[in-house]
């Protein structure tokens, strides 16, 4: 969504005259996607937890399609806890959800510890894609499951792909007469 545009910031719904462009948070600039998601105070808090100094440059002065592009196609590992592109992607996620979760949910309160939050969110990520690739690994059976026209006289209606085997139905012919299908 972000590389498309389609995030609503205020830059946005300013272009649809909902609001203001600046950032509710910080009010140094317009909420652009880039600001929401990078620059404003707000966002720095958490990317200062993970970004390594030697990256911070090229990290706080790319665009936006480099910045995206940059991160989600590092897979260098961050520090044994993930891929970076993981760490950053659920970063992203996270930033964005506390956002809005902020100006409309009343009782809601970002993560004391939101870097701890966002680990967690990975470990949970990679957990559940090993768990996800040992279900894809076990043998699979396939089942070919054809259809056959029905006899003269009948009509075969499957509205939803149900199939269950060894099932007989009366049916009446077109004479009146009660014959079996199965």
């Amino acid at each position: 969504m972000m590389l498309h545009g389609r995030l609503l910031t205020n830059v946005m719904k300013n272009k649809m005259k909902l609001s203001h462009a600046m950032c509710n948070y910080c009010g140094n600039g317009e909420e652009t996607i880039l600001h929401a998601m990078r620059d404003c105070p707000k966002a720095k808090v958490l990317w200062r937890c993970f970004k390594p100094m030697n990256h911070s440059a090229q990290f706080y002065t790319v665009d936006i399609f480099q910045w995206i592009n940059i991160n989600l196609y590092n897979t260098i590992q961050w520090q044994g806890k993930g891929s970076w592109c993981d760490v950053w992607a659920l970063s992203c996620h996270c930033l964005w959800s506390w956002r809005n979760k902020e100006m409309f949910e009343d009782e809601f309160v970002r993560p004391v510890y939101p870097a701890q939050h966002v680990l967690q969110m990975v470990e949970d990520y990679k957990g559940a894609t090993t768990t996800n690739d040992i279900v894809t690994l076990k043998n699979q059976q396939i089942s070919l499951i054809g259809w056959r026209p029905p006899k003269d006289m009948f009509v075969r209606l499957n509205t939803d792909g149900a199939y269950k085997e060894q099932v007989v139905v009366a049916v009446e012919d077109c004479y009146g007469e009660a014959k079996e299908n199965g």
